[in-house]
């Protein structure tokens, strides 16, 4: 009979424990996302395509900036059969709100397990020549 009642216990003390847990989640996402979207900016990530022979995607990230009036992003790789993506170290900085995944001038290729990522157009050739600007160009490989 004791041990019944142990158990009664940690199962009413877990599910308190998830209640409380849940309850601290949606209040702090329920400030967090509506005030990270008004004074940091919006971010979104776009799949690009092709995939690899492997199955591996990169994946574009995007932030537009509202206070800086630029936009900066990352390069990430989904592996195959995988819910999470890998940094590549592949970043950017852009003046205005430049974003290369919507104006759709990037391209991707895949030869084997290595990718190559390029970027051009009008808006990135007339970018200054500095390490801060630039957009996101790279050889990305896949371990499969």
């Amino acid at each position: 009979m004791g041990l019944t009642r142990v158990r009664q216990v940690l199962r009413v003390a877990s599910r308190a424990v998830a209640g409380l847990l849940a309850a601290t989640v949606t209040l702090i996402g329920t400030w967090y996302v509506p005030t990270s979207a008004l004074f940091f900016g919006r971010t979104h990530y776009r799949v690009l395509s092709p995939a690899s022979p492997g199955g591996c995607r990169l994946v574009g990230e995007v932030t537009r900036d509202s206070y800086s009036a630029g936009s900066a992003g990352r390069i990430y790789l989904a592996l195959p059969r995988s819910t999470m993506v890998q940094e590549t170290g592949s970043g950017w900085n852009l003046p205005g709100s430049i974003d290369p995944f919507r104006d759709r001038a990037w391209s991707l290729r895949w030869e084997g397990k290595v990718g190559y990522l390029t970027v051009n157009g009008a808006d990135y050739d007339s970018l200054p020549a500095d390490d801060s600007y630039g957009p996101p160009t790279g050889t990305f490989t896949c371990p499969r």
